[in-house]
């Protein structure tokens, strides 16, 4: 497709992408400062997202011509138009204004699209690893409703304990620049990677790595993004090498989002640490100066896409409705020095 030149419009944000026959359209809160992108029907992969801009509603001082060639297409842009009565597809909601010009310059469909497969296997990964657990979902859904606010576009992303790799997948489809699947088992990793080759557009590499091992570790390697799902569960013992490998990743402006079991409805992570293994890997983390932002607890059997999954034997995950997952954010303590 053929498009449009870019007008500069409101500070910087400009029309891209134009279509008179789109398969996208954008909303705009009247009081919150986000846009969101909605779907007019399935987008398939590798196809651009498009909009139409053709309306009086934001009209614009220069009408300039129309080179979509679509059959549909009217011959002239000359204001923008977003379509209240889309049926929403999730496709990368939340899109500050400022950052709308960036994302649709770097193609957006693929987020829209990709269907990542990952494969289980528990046979060699001491019988944890090899499976996606809940928390990985609850961990990706927070991925992707963050994109912005975590600039995933321009990141790159290290997964600890990744086990199968599925959120450092969900990472790189959501348009991460570069992407390290971790753990002490890169077996299974490689073998997800290649299941997904044929829409990984930017490299995802595997990393054996062992925590609390500074060999493991080059000086020089560190990420934006470091993320771990469940890992926390192992015992509160793997918690300091743990956190020590994060401190070795970790540059100024680095975040780490761990989801992990909450032990009750109002955990904040302020429980007695040895009963409650999330409030014990905050208080350690705090020990190696980082601060600690609790995201909302999630009831597991309240999302779909952990009542639909099934682990590596093929069963259901036996929930009863009690269990509660909550995403753990870590930054750097302004005072802290190494």
């Amino acid at each position: 497709m053929t498009h449009d030149k870019h007008v500069e419009i409101f500070g910087g944000l400009e029309y891209a992408n134009h279509s008179c026959n789109p398969n996208a359209s954008f909303v705009m809160s009247e009081t919150d400062p986000v846009v969101q992108v909605v779907a007019i029907q399935p987008i398939a992969k590798g196809t651009d997202i498009t909009f139409d801009y053709n309306t009086t509603e934001w009209d614009m001082d220069e009408k300039f011509d129309c080179q979509c060639g679509d059959a549909a297409c009217r011959g002239h842009v000359h204001g923008a138009k977003h379509l209240h009565d889309a049926d929403v597809l999730k496709l990368l909601p939340h899109l500050s204004a400022s950052n709308l010009r960036h994302l649709l310059k770097r193609k957006l469909v693929q987020a829209a699209a990709v269907e990542i497969c990952v494969k289980q296997d528990t046979r060699r990964v001491d019988g944890m690893g090899g499976e996606v657990w809940p928390g990985a979902h609850v961990l990706c859904a927070h991925l992707e409703t963050h994109v912005v606010a975590l600039d995933i576009l321009r990141a790159s992303v290290l997964e600890l304990g990744a086990g199968c790799g599925l959120c450092g997948l969900v990472t790189s489809a959501l348009g991460a620049q570069h992407v390290v699947l971790s753990d002490e088992y890169p077996d299974l990793l490689q073998l997800n990677i290649d299941l997904n080759k044929d829409w990984l557009q930017r490299p995802v590499e595997v990393r054996e790595l062992e925590w609390g091992q500074r060999h493991h570790v080059p000086v020089d390697m560190t990420f934006d993004i470091i993320l771990g799902s469940e890992i926390t569960q192992v015992g509160r013992k793997a918690h300091h090498p743990l956190l020590q490998t994060i401190s070795w990743v970790f540059h100024a402006k680095s975040v780490a989002l761990l989801s992990m079991d909450a032990c009750r409805s109002s955990c904040e992570g302020e429980c007695d640490p040895l009963k409650c293994t999330a409030s014990h890997f905050v208080s350690v983390s705090r020990e190696f100066g980082f601060d600690v932002t609790k995201h909302p607890s999630v009831c597991l059997t309240s999302m779909a896409s952990v009542n639909a999954c099934v682990g590596a034997l093929g069963r259901k995950w036996p929930l009863d409705g009690t269990e509660l997952s909550a995403v753990f954010e870590l930054r750097r303590r302004s005072d802290h020095h190494e």
